[in-house]
């Protein structure tokens, strides 16, 4: 195993549960389950140099970043959840 590896997964894993750590309220706790977990699945993925689970990441991460940002900033969609979920 990659000493240098080791050393990136330990100080992420660190600043990602110092910056949450005070997570008391429920959306404190979403929002740091939010990022831990990818964090954690990336990490391993380098951790163990796992090619593909890196790449099965970087492509999941991608689509899921273009659809979030395209439904946040579809009219249409802003229509329909101010109609759900906002009444």
């Amino acid at each position: 195993m990659n000493c240098f590896k080791k050393k990136i997964l330990y100080l992420l894993t660190t600043l990602i549960i110092s910056e949450h750590i005070d997570a008391i309220e429920p959306k404190k706790i979403g929002d740091a389950i939010l990022v831990l977990i990818p964090s954690i699945t990336l990490g391993t993925a380098l951790y163990y140099d796992n090619q593909e689970g890196q790449m099965q990441f970087y492509k999941s991460f991608t689509a899921n970043a273009l659809a979030t940002y395209g439904l946040h900033n579809n009219p249409l969609f802003k229509i329909i959840y101010h109609n759900i979920f906002l009444v």
